[in-house]
């Protein structure tokens, strides 16, 4: 049996994944500064319409080359969080930042993944 507290915790958390539209302004900005002018992508239950209080939010950055090492991918989105933070999106929140090509998102698109343009969403 689930404890009361336990379903305050989650239901807390699931109202926060739900906030995901709030935080896509920064998490553009913070892209844009970090990389500059590349296509950003949400995906996966929230475009989807199953968000849960166990899911992340899974955003699809677009770049030329993503670097072969964990730690240069690492790297980058460490600056994405950097300055996520400074625009008011708490470090504990559930976003996954996905670094990938052009080639590797028209494969998931062609494997049934569905994208959103992040731009498109907070027009």
């Amino acid at each position: 049996m689930i404890s009361e507290v336990a379903i305050r915790v989650l239901s807390r958390r699931l109202r926060e994944v739900l906030r995901w539209r709030e935080y896509l302004p920064a998490v553009v900005k913070a892209v844009e500064g970090v990389l500059g002018d590349v296509d950003v992508y949400v995906f996966g239950s929230a475009v989807e319409g199953g968000l849960t209080a166990s899911s992340d939010v899974d955003v699809a950055v677009v770049i030329d080359r993503v670097p072969e090492s964990a730690m240069g991918r690492a790297r980058i989105v460490s600056r994405v969080w950097e300055v996520l933070e400074r625009e008011g999106v708490p470090w504990w929140y559930p976003l996954e930042i996905h670094l990938m090509t052009e080639e590797e998102l028209e494969r998931l698109r062609r494997g049934g993944a569905r994208f959103v343009s992040a731009r498109e969403l907070i027009k």
